[in-house]
């Protein structure tokens, strides 16, 4: 007798019904509301864990075996760790009175800043944590300013040096030392620093006029007759006249 087509489609429906019911993957397809036998297990071990942590900590401890009183000792430590861990947090997220902050080395801030941003970082509610990620990005940002402007300062420099070489032309390192020589006969320590510091070493129009004046006393003269001038008496004229 040949099967029913209404029967083995059945069957066969039923089949990938079963297929489609995966134990790992939650039961899909199932119509069973406690979901999977995996998400039955799970909860059936926490319900057992929390009976046997209760069952160890309400004992007395002449009832429990060493090796119980191990487990207990566990979970006391355990619950400690988790207290002071919630304490520390509880405690980060509490305004302080005074806030403290730890800066990277080499780093200050301004008091003055601090006692002006202070009362806004209390007024908004920050802990000291928070607070600290402000003073953090706040730094970050000044390194970035600093950086930038360092940057510019160095072209600047740069350009100023080009441009001077530029317009000594091939021979200026001959130029250059007339006004190397007016650097070490009159220029202080302190006036290089200065002049260093503020980028105007390398300006052409101040090396050009220490060219002029380095040329001035390159320059040797003899200079005769000068009026008022009173020449020494030989011994002669100072006996005979």
């Amino acid at each position: 007798m040949a099967d029913d087509p209404k029967t083995t489609n059945s069957q066969t429906n039923d089949t990938v019904a079963a297929e489609d019911t995966s134990l790992l993957d939650g039961g899909k397809g199932a119509k069973n509301e406690d979901g999977s036998l995996i998400d039955g297990a799970s909860k059936e071990a926490d319900v057992a864990k929390q009976a046997e942590e209760k069952r160890l900590m309400d004992a007395k401890p002449e009832d429990l075996s060493p090796e119980d009183k191990t487990k207990r000792e566990a979970l006391v430590k355990a619950k400690a760790d988790a207290d002071k861990v919630k304490s520390d947090k509880a405690k980060a997220e509490t305004t302080p009175e005074k806030y403290e902050f730890k800066l990277p080395e080499g780093i200050t801030l301004d008091q003055v800043t601090l006692d002006k941003v202070s009362p806004v970082f209390k007024e908004i509610g920050l802990s000291n944590e928070k607070a600290q990620k402000m003073v953090d990005a706040y730094i970050g940002i000044q390194k970035a300013q600093t950086e930038s402007q360092e940057t510019a300062f160095n072209k600047f420099v740069e350009d100023s040096k080009n441009e001077t070489i530029e317009a000594l032309g091939a021979n200026y390192k001959q130029e250059m030392a007339f006004a190397a020589k007016v650097k070490e006969r009159y220029l202080s320590k302190e006036t290089m620093e200065k002049l260093n510091a503020s980028g105007l070493a390398n300006d052409k129009d101040l090396i050009s006029d220490l060219i002029k004046i380095g040329r001035d006393i390159s320059e040797d003269k003899l200079v005769e007759g000068k009026r008022g001038e009173v020449k020494p008496k030989s011994p002669a004229d100072v006996i005979y006249k």
